[in-house]
């Protein structure tokens, strides 16, 4: 099997959408190495990124994939395939789709080799869903994230007009996932009292001025209890608030931290926090989930979170640790402070992570995949 990746992100950072995409081609590696006994022969994984990537960097190590600089990347995949046909190239977008219609618009003889992962959509952007639809009909595949922001795309499709059939062979769940920590079996510190984490990008929609709200309320009671930041970038709506909020004296900054640091520093903690309050036009938050909640459940440590589609999907209607408002996080917070409730919660948000770790994640995709290659090698025969 012969696999080309590409993701136009113009440097490194140690953030989710970047760590996303490169432990994917981790865990892909991995893969084909397992099943393939030599490499060399049978497997092929080369990744097409516009800078130079440090093999190694955060522990990314790679053994067999062969990374490409280019600032061109249509036309470096379109000269690469006619080289090397690949049974499959993958384009993560970003924004929007902009890099997938580039890649098209230079060879669109890929489209039957074509695997997208489609990040983003707005329902009431009539130009942007003409896009949408144009990379759909040249693919292979188009990943989603969760069923439901899959399924809101394929009843927009069925009324333009497409199959249904057609919609479910092409429209596929790929999932976020985590990276699996370096140690076995995690636990929790739980510290008494707990403290509090929040990690990721910082964003106005992620409710950081609610959280602080609720560690004022907390601290009333619990002096000694810190809300922990850890975070690779503050997002251009929140830049001009984010001063404030991080020198809060209920903040203790870490700034910066590696995806490793990042997990000691939640394990430390004892809690996560996860919040979302979308007013995006395409409500792609709320019928995706943040992969900090991944995070934190990977880790079985409780996660905090507010009850947006996704999150429903992802831990069920029930869930015992939904909140609105900072009045709902302190309750909870105060629940989990009772060591029989916390480790309830622990096992529960636990068993859940373990199927976003990259290794099980992967699974479905790589089935996919062989599955499609057995499916068109029975039809050429």
């Amino acid at each position: 099997m012969k696999l080309c990746f590409s993701y136009s992100f113009p440097k490194y950072k140690p953030k989710g959408d970047v760590l996303q995409f490169l432990i994917l081609l981790k865990a892909i590696e991995q893969k084909m190495a397992s099943v393939f006994s030599q490499p060399k022969k049978h497997f092929q994984i080369d990744c097409v990124l516009p800078y130079d990537f440090q093999n190694g960097q955060d522990n990314f190590l790679f053994k067999h994939v062969r990374f490409i600089k280019s600032k061109q990347l249509p036309k470096t995949i379109s000269k690469l395939n006619k080289k090397e046909n690949y049974d499959y190239i993958f384009i993560r977008c970003r924004e929007n789709s902009e890099d997938v219609l580039q890649v098209i618009k230079e060879n669109k003889n890929l489209a039957s080799k074509l695997l997208v992962l489609l990040l983003h959509y707005n329902l009431d952007d009539s130009g942007e869903m003409k896009d949408i639809i144009k990379v759909i009909e040249n693919s292979r595949m188009v990943f989603l994230q969760t069923l439901p922001w899959k399924e809101r795309l394929k009843a927009y499709l069925l009324q333009q007009g497409f199959r249904e059939d057609v919609l479910d062979e092409k429209l596929q769940i790929l999932p976020q996932y985590i990276e699996s920590s370096q140690i076995t079996d995690p636990v929790p510190y739980m510290s008494n009292p707990p403290q509090l984490t929040m990690t990721g990008v910082l964003r106005s929609r992620y409710g950081l001025p609610v959280a602080i709200q609720a560690m004022k309320l907390i601290r009333n009671i619990h002096s000694e209890v810190y809300l922990h930041l850890a975070y690779p970038s503050v997002a251009p709506d929140f830049s001009e608030q984010a001063d404030l909020h991080i020198s809060a004296p209920e903040v203790k900054n870490h700034g910066q931290m590696s995806m490793w640091e990042t997990k000691e520093l939640i394990l430390k903690a004892g809690i996560g926090l996860a919040l979302i309050y979308d007013d995006t036009n395409n409500q792609n938050p709320s019928y995706s989930y943040l992969t900090r909640i991944l995070e934190y459940a990977s880790l079985g440590v409780p996660v905090i979170t507010t009850k947006t589609i996704g999150n429903i999907h992802l831990l069920g209607k029930d869930y015992p640790l939904f909140v609105e408002d900072e009045n709902d996080i302190v309750q909870i917070y105060q629940k989990l402070t009772n060591a029989e409730f916390y480790q309830e919660m622990s096992s529960l948000i636990r068993n859940i992570g373990h199927r976003f770790v990259s290794e099980v994640a992967i699974e479905d995709f790589w089935l996919t995949l062989q599955n499609d290659l057995n499916k068109n090698f029975e039809g050429k025969g």
